[in-house]
């Protein structure tokens, strides 16, 4: 697969309205139609943004989500653009909140059901946790899937350091009373892992409280490409250079300085 250095690509920061997916949905349709007007390669939607957090009716959305993903093929197809956000999913009697990634031309869509569920939010009362991670390799890099509370535990962006991955996902749903703690986490897995994080939080209502917003795109030396504010729906777009990463290592070699022999033993 040959991939180049540099790529466009695009986050969008929304208001999901909880429980009027159609709403969520024509908004959604309409931040991809403007990444690929923009000639982005790559569109991060946020976490269940078809839905918000209306775990309560999930079964509302399994139909409504598969004909969803349905339409984001026909569009990633059509605009050769990749596509990704979180979605309320089920296995049998099992939900989940899964990221799923659609690349054009790709049948089988790379997905990641969320480890950490947000207790604080009632996810583990409706959804099972996953138990693996998910990397694929792209036209646009090596990419590693996560979701929102994942930015906490760097045990999985450390998983991807070992594997490689140029490219971060997050899509979330982070509230305002933690707006420090997201920017400053998303810029140290950036810096620590040296990798493109690339975050997309809404704006707007979650229920009594106040998403943070701040979606980003950060390079891997902890550089802010492109943010978003707190209160201001819009469509970050920014290029990234995928050799900014060897340029981060070459800098700081915490791969080949990594004391791996010794860390195995503590955990």
């Amino acid at each position: 697969m040959e991939i180049m250095n540099t790529h466009k690509i695009a986050v969008a920061q929304m208001r999901i309205e909880l429980g009027l997916p159609q709403i969520n949905i024509d908004a959604g349709y309409g931040y991809i139609e403007k990444a690929a007007q923009e000639g982005c390669r790559l569109v991060l939607l946020p976490e269940l943004w078809t839905s918000g957090f209306d775990l309560e009716n999930k079964e509302r959305y399994i139909d409504i989500n598969r004909e969803v993903i349905t339409r984001l093929e026909e569009l990633a197809g059509r605009h050769n653009l990749t596509i990704g956000g979180s979605y309320i999913t089920r296995e049998g009697d099992v939900f989940y909140n899964t990221f799923i990634l659609v690349q054009p031309g790709e049948p089988r869509h790379a997905q990641y059901h969320k480890i950490h569920l947000f207790t604080i939010l009632g996810e583990a009362k409706h959804l099972q946790a996953g138990s693996s991670l998910t990397f694929i390799d792209t036209p646009i890099g090596r990419i590693g899937l996560t979701v929102c509370y994942d930015t906490r535990f760097p045990e999985i962006f450390r998983f991807y350091f070992r594997n490689q991955v140029d490219i971060v996902l997050v899509p979330a749903q982070w509230n305002n009373e933690r707006t420090t703690h997201w920017r400053t986490l998303l810029r140290a897995r950036a810096i620590e892992n040296q990798v493109f994080m690339v975050a997309s939080n809404p704006v707007g209502p979650l229920r009594d409280k106040i998403l943070a917003g701040y979606s980003a795109i950060i390079d891997p030396w902890g550089e802010v490409l492109a943010e978003g504010d707190a209160a201001e729906q819009s469509l970050l777009v920014t290029e990234i250079d995928l050799s900014a990463k060897k340029t981060a290592e070459g800098k700081v070699p915490i791969r080949a300085d990594s004391r791996d022999d010794l860390y195995s033993s503590w955990f």
